[in-house]
């Protein structure tokens, strides 16, 4: 049976069933990733936007219930993570036929994985009795959502786009709402970090996706091996950027008593949202540059990567933004905000370089100096205040 794990001290690391049960949103995310790929234009990134907000809220709902309530030996609940996994497998599957041409299986999909997990929250509500007042919020809030997009899954697309974004906006309004109770029952202070963490790896792994499928359409050649070095090490780079500080005082500071605002942490959730999704953009331009460069076309995967990195370090200014509003100023945090905000203005400037000289090499080549650059002023201004990781 589920178990409240809030308040609990200590390192915690995630399941065997946690790690498991991210596998399909590797799948998921590699979908989405190759509707970038085929339709590389506004209007395929907005496609792509469109598919991966409820799938990530998806993947948010089930840590919301397992960093507070779960256990490893609770074999129901396993069954019902089973049963999301399917839904999981079906919404992937969905994406690959055609990726909104099937928005209403997709919805579908997302709407049996949310039901799963309202059933979770209900059921944690009943073993343990202190917990009622907010899995009752949460059930309440999130049933209402959901069953809005049960409703628009037997209308036509026109209306029932509408319910969904109107279910999803109700759903996050619930979880905004329910702050009041992240307080009596926060997150756990090692666990969550950890999962968004691992997340965060996940979706990284689409730039080695890209690197191979880009790579692998001809022959090894130094032109090719060079490319796929400059792809790899950007990629080493923005790893580094995120996990040599993570910057984890917003969650930490929730569950300590007596801190100032709950804010910090909630724009510290959503802020990785956008993470993620820069990052799946950057694996989607990698193999798009690599496979123009083949062609010899003009690299206007270059937007698509280097607007995922853009994307990808102004939401870490945010995320590290929000340890400086959850504590004390301190020189690491306020001047690694601005150093984010500088590299991203600096990778605008490298599109345009791109572009005019119609080179993947300008792209990737100067993309990767300008995220090493971070990484060593990150180590540098560390090093120097003692927190180097």
């Amino acid at each position: 049976m589920p178990r409240l794990r809030t308040g609990e001290r200590g390192h915690r690391q995630a399941t065997w069933f946690e790690l498991f049960y991210d596998l399909a949103f590797v799948v998921i995310v590699g979908q989405i990733s190759h509707i970038v790929v085929a339709h590389p234009s506004w209007s395929g990134v907005g496609q792509a936007a469109l598919i991966f907000v409820p799938a990530w809220w998806a993947w948010v709902g089930e840590v919301f219930y397992t960093t507070r309530f779960d256990a490893d030996n609770d074999r129901a609940k396993r069954l019902l993570g089973t049963l999301q996994l399917v839904a999981l497998t079906l919404m992937a599957a969905s994406i690959a036929r055609g990726g909104l041409a099937d928005i209403r299986a997709i919805a579908g999909a997302y709407a049996l994985i949310r039901t799963l997990q309202v059933i979770e929250i209900a059921r944690a509500g009943h073993y343990i009795p202190p917990a009622r007042p907010v899995t009752r919020h949460f059930v309440r809030g999130y049933g209402v959502g959901v069953g809005l997009w049960w409703v628009g899954t037997a209308l036509p697309v026109a209306w029932g786009a509408w319910l969904w974004g109107i279910g999803l906006a109700i759903e996050v309004a619930t979880y905004i709402s329910g702050a009041r109770f992240k307080r009596q029952f926060p997150p756990h202070v090692s666990h969550l970090p950890e999962r968004y963490g691992l997340f965060t790896i996940l979706v990284l792994g689409e730039s080695f996706v890209g690197a191979v499928a880009g790579s692998a359409t001809r022959l090894a050649s130094w032109p090719a091996v060079a490319l796929v070095t400059l792809a790899v090490a950007g990629t080493a780079a923005l790893w580094w950027i995120y996990f040599d500080r993570i910057d984890i005082e917003a969650v930490t500071a929730l569950a300590t008593p007596g801190t100032g605002s709950k804010r910090p942490f909630i724009v510290w959730l959503f802020a990785h949202m956008p993470i993620a999704f820069g990052l799946m953009l950057v694996g989607a331009g990698i193999d798009l540059l690599l496979h123009e460069q083949a062609g010899h076309a003009r690299p206007v995967g270059g937007f698509i990567f280097l607007g995922g990195q853009v994307v990808y370090l102004v939401a870490e200014g945010v995320v590290c933004a929000t340890a400086v509003g959850a504590g004390p100023p301190q020189l690491r945090l306020t001047r690694g905000v601005a150093a984010r905000m500088v590299s991203a203005a600096a990778l605008v400037v490298v599109a345009a370089l791109g572009w005019v000289s119609g080179s993947v090499f300008v792209t990737m080549g100067l993309s990767a100096a300008v995220l090493w650059s971070l990484v060593v002023f990150d180590y540098v201004r560390g090093h120097r205040v003692g927190v180097v990781a």
